[in-house]
């Protein structure tokens, strides 16, 4: 049997979609005892009989990124694990073995200017450094591997993500009791798309923005300035409402209790906060992109992330209850596939 090593380097204390993918890679394994798990002393989860080595670090540091890129290899002859399963984008520079990368999207390459110049170009080496040495690719979405396919000839294979386990008890975000409105998840960066939905939703009748309000989840709006002066130039400052960070608990809570779910991103590697807004029975509108239109496969309920006026027209029409109900008709058999393969 091969001795393997699984790096969960990447995971620290709080969810995001990429970790969510990280965690269902672990689960899948079944506990297998050929591998090795390297994890950081951030690390969320209690692994039960697994093989585990702890690192001196924070998933977030600089030195986990050299870890990866140059520790690994060494690991691996070391112990004599010939075999590497890594769940990011980030491969050693040198070859040892059999290297195994989940490619979670190719966003580098799909969205422009995502990054800051210093930024961008160590994840171009990232991705060439992936590129080059991955023996064969996993991927989340058909259209990540055709993404992928324009970049390599090696073996890709799909990998679609499903519902994690969420808490049975869930818990409420307290500025939004007693509350309607509208909500967004995911991070502020370029390709979420967040200055598009500001503005389509700027679009609504102010009556409309009074009653539901635009809650968006992650990092605080005081560390985003550009975000900041947006919202006060729109005239949305009494219409916004940003949780921050968020646990599992209190996210089912807001898909629950949610009158609409958007996610207006430029580009999805799978985008799986949709999947997780129609399993929790949210009215979910998304753009008609990328992997997009494999998770929500009704045309009539995707925009075009560039075009604030269809956005905003799609959110007022299902903020009204008979356009609510015709949605919940047109994707209920949709969402009882979705609830039976998450049981």
């Amino acid at each position: 049997m091969k001795r393997k090593i699984f790096d969960a380097m990447i995971l620290g204390d709080r969810p995001t979609g990429v970790a969510r993918g990280v965690i269902q890679h672990l689960e899948n394994i079944h506990e297998d005892k050929n591998y090795l798990i390297l994890i950081n002393r951030n690390f969320p989860l209690e692994l039960k009989n697994f093989n585990v080595l702890t690192m001196p670090y924070s998933h977030l540091t600089f030195i986990r990124v050299l870890y990866q890129l140059f520790v690994i290899p060494l690991l691996m002859i070391v112990l004599n694990r010939p075999f590497l399963f890594s769940p990011t984008h980030i491969l050693p520079v040198f070859k040892y073995g059999h290297y195994i990368a989940l490619m979670n999207d190719l966003m580098l390459y799909k969205v422009p200017r995502k990054y800051p110049r210093l930024k961008s170009a160590a994840y171009h080496f990232f991705y060439f450094t992936t590129l080059m040495n991955a023996d064969e690719f996993i991927v989340p979405s058909i259209s990540t591997r055709n993404d992928l396919s324009q970049h390599t000839k090696k073996k890709i294979s799909i990998h679609k993500l499903e519902i994690g386990q969420f808490p049975k008890s869930p818990i409420s975000v307290k500025k939004l009791e007693g509350k309607k409105f509208i909500l967004t998840v995911g991070s502020m960066e370029k390709g979420k798309n967040l200055p598009f939905l500001l503005r389509s939703y700027s679009l609504l009748d102010p009556k409309v923005r009074r009653k539901f309000h635009l809650a968006l989840t992650g990092k605080n709006i005081n560390e985003h300035y550009a975000l900041k002066i947006l919202i006060r130039e729109l005239g949305l400052e009494d219409s916004i409402l940003f949780t921050g960070y968020v646990s599992d608990a209190q996210l089912a809570w807001l898909y629950g209790n949610c009158s609409l779910f958007v996610l207006p991103s430029l580009y999805e590697g799978f985008g799986l906060p949709v999947l997780e807004a129609v399993y929790f029975g949210a009215l979910t509108i998304c753009s008609d992109t990328s992997s997009l239109k494999e998770v929500l496969p009704f045309q009539k309920y995707r925009f075009s992330p560039y075009d604030n006026n269809k956005c905003s027209e799609l959110m007022f029409s299902l903020l009204h209850e008979e356009e609510a109900e015709e949605y919940r008709e047109k994707t209920k058999s949709y969402r009882e596939s979705v609830l039976s393969k998450n049981r």
